[in-house]
């Protein structure tokens, strides 16, 4: 049987017309904790183009906690958007970490580039450095051979 809460939780994300930021941040932050990828991972990757970074944001680290592999490409354009919000990208750069997708290897070490060059981007080089950093140890480990790790 599913958790009422968790339900509740579900349905608020899934009426995208909220106008309650905070509470929409809050509800995908929690289904994120809860480890409860079943009903809301459709609605997470949803929740990357919101209109609000915080939102963003908070899709972005639930994509990632819970492996939600389509997510793969859109914090990939949220990474390379460099009129996003730096918030924006330095989440969705944590989350293709813990994603370790290898297609992320590439648009990370871009912005490691570009972050280098601008002091304020100090945590946005060391998100997408230490996310390229676990691409490419993931990578080596699973190099000529099938690999699930």
């Amino acid at each position: 049987m599913t958790d009422p809460y968790v339900l509740d939780r579900i349905a608020l994300i899934s009426n995208l017309e909220i106008d309650d930021v905070g509470l929409i941040v809050e509800a995908i932050l929690e289904l994120g904790r809860r480890g409860r990828k079943r009903g809301i991972a459709r609605k997470s990757v949803e929740l990357l183009s919101h209109r609000s970074p915080r939102v963003r944001a908070a899709a972005a680290q639930t994509v990632g906690k819970l492996n939600v592999r389509s997510g793969v490409g859109p914090l990939i354009d949220l990474v390379a958007n460099q009129r996003e919000k730096r918030g924006v990208r330095e989440t969705a750069a944590y989350a293709l970490g813990l994603l370790a997708d290898s297609r992320a290897l590439e648009p990370l070490q871009a912005v490691v580039a570009e972050a280098k060059k601008d002091d304020a981007l100090a945590l946005l080089h060391r998100c997408a450095a230490g996310a390229a950093l676990q691409l490419t140890q993931t990578k080596a480990h699973c190099q000529g051979t099938v690999c699930t790790s």
